[in-house]
């Protein structure tokens, strides 16, 4: 068996580039069904003690949002609360999402947002 071009074995790979993880700032809004006395988004890239509404930094390689709702008070006996959750991704459809629970909020959403091709 004879072998050929085994200089080129021979020589050191380069490396290759790592691929650039695909994040996007996004717009969001939350309506509240009460006064809060704290919200905190969680995004993996980006953690706000949030207001309302504003812009956070979504990772498109595992998009997801945790949402964490402090009630100012605490809700009546049998009583839901709710926070609707609106995402805008540039060049995506809007999401929308409730969250609700009978007492503080803290919840975990995985988005169906994708990078662009």
């Amino acid at each position: 068996m004879r072998i050929t071009g085994a200089s080129q074995l021979a020589t050191t790979p380069k490396s290759l580039p790592t691929p650039a993880v695909a994040s996007s700032a996004v717009a969001f809004q939350i309506s509240l069904s009460a006064a809060a006395r704290s919200v905190e988004i969680d995004t993996g890239n980006d953690y706000q003690v949030s207001p309302l509404s504003g812009t956070l930094e979504l990772d498109f390689a595992n998009p997801h949002v945790a949402l964490r709702v402090r009630w100012k008070n605490p809700p009546a006996d049998g009583e839901r609360r709710f926070a609707k959750f609106v995402i805008e991704a540039p060049g995506k459809d809007s999401i929308t999402h409730v969250f609700d629970a009978s007492g503080d909020i803290d919840d975990y959403l995985e988005l169906p947002i994708s990078p662009s091709p």
